[in-house]
């Protein structure tokens, strides 16, 4: 599965293996934790940010990026198995879905004014997309 598509108090990411990967991004309304699953047990992950919304996706090299809106701020953060780093995506606005196809194609809309705005990340750095909800 590459991703679920999300943008509200709630993400989820899976990937395919012997088990099965899950990982649940939740908010509180002030807080994003991360819960996982790996076959067996459920567990408390390592992420832990200030937000109110949030948004995941999963990368076929097996990373995960998640976007946190926290105060009218999306920041991406990114996971490639040596911990949480701060990715290079932030913008003004409150991020309303998150999709990956491909080779790590990545694709994020926040809400902006009364406009979404789409980002892009084809491997080479952050971009405005052509996305008009109209």
């Amino acid at each position: 599965m590459e991703v679920i598509v999300n943008g509200s108090t709630l993400a989820a990411v899976a990937w395919a293996g012997s088990p099965g990967h899950i990982r649940v991004y939740s908010s509180d309304g002030t807080k994003v934790i991360e819960r996982g699953y790996d076959g067996k047990d459920w567990f408390t992950g390592s992420f832990n940010k200030p937000g109110q919304k949030v948004a995941a996706v999963n990368l076929s090299s097996h990373g995960i990026r998640v976007y946190v809106t926290n105060g009218g701020t999306t920041q991406e953060y990114g996971y490639d198995g040596n911990g949480w780093f701060n990715g290079g995506l932030s913008i003004s606005g409150e991020v309303v879905g998150a999709a990956t196809f491909g080779a790590d194609k990545i694709r994020v809309y926040c809400r902006v004014g009364n406009g979404i705005v789409e980002k892009c990340y084809d491997g080479k750095g952050w971009y405005d997309g052509g996305y008009s909800p109209s």
